[in-house]
């Protein structure tokens, strides 16, 4: 009897405080960073080797198309903005006309969209677990493994967005004035990969980031 009323108190005391699913908390915040800084060497080095040793995939028609351009630069193009050309033609200016070098700014924007995703999702819920999940659930994103391999627009104008985004988080959360500048020059780099951009594109974006300087939420209204 002793025994059975031992066993039944041990049932309710289990019940009533359930256990967690998870056991996180040998996750502090320096293991999650070093975890991360792990994985982004790990996938970078891996991504890179596979690329000039096994990858047997040649480039695709845009990847293709977008070479060609970075061996003649010019304004803008028929189809797309200049920038992913210059992106390219600084790449293989270094390394040479080589599949992997041309592919190689894409793993470099991987890394540093996934680098803003982790600060971004750190700042605005303050938890370096929830930042780490982020970024694991990224990765098995499949646009965005395609895009940490293939060099189109994507992973040059996912950076810029995302870098505007982190901008936009100073200039809210922190009432940063300077950071409207830094949201500016990031929509004009993205519009660099889509448009036409020439030398007088800035002005679409600076006096929108003057005002902004001024008084941020006449601003944001007066759009």
């Amino acid at each position: 009897m002793e025994v059975a009323a031992v066993t039944n108190s041990s049932r309710l005391t289990s019940d009533s405080v359930p256990l967690p699913a998870w056991r996180v908390g040998w996750l502090t915040p320096w293991r999650c960073r070093a975890i991360f800084v792990a994985l982004m060497v790990f996938g970078f080095l891996s991504h890179l080797n596979y690329l000039r040793h096994n990858c047997p995939i040649d480039l695709s028609g845009d990847e293709a198309q977008y070479w060609d351009w970075s061996r003649q630069l010019d304004w803008s193009y028929y189809s797309k903005g200049p920038l992913v050309a210059y992106i390219i033609r600084a790449s293989t200016a270094v390394f040479g006309n080589e599949m992997w070098a041309v592919r190689l700014p894409a793993l470099v924007f991987a890394v540093a969209t996934s680098v803003l995703t982790y600060w971004l999702t750190r700042r605005l819920f303050g938890s370096d677990r929830l930042a780490l999940g982020v970024i694991l659930l990224n990765h098995v994103v499949p646009m965005f493994v395609a895009g940490s391999l293939l060099m189109t627009i994507d992973p040059p104008y996912f950076f810029c967005w995302g870098l505007a985004t982190c901008f936009l988080a100073l200039a809210v959360l922190e009432e940063n004035r300077w950071a409207w500048v830094g949201v500016g020059l990031a929509v004009v780099r993205a519009a660099g990969l889509v448009g036409g951009i020439g030398p007088g594109a800035p002005l679409v974006v600076v006096p929108a980031t003057a005002a902004a300087l001024v008084d941020p939420v006449t601003a944001l209204r007066a759009e």
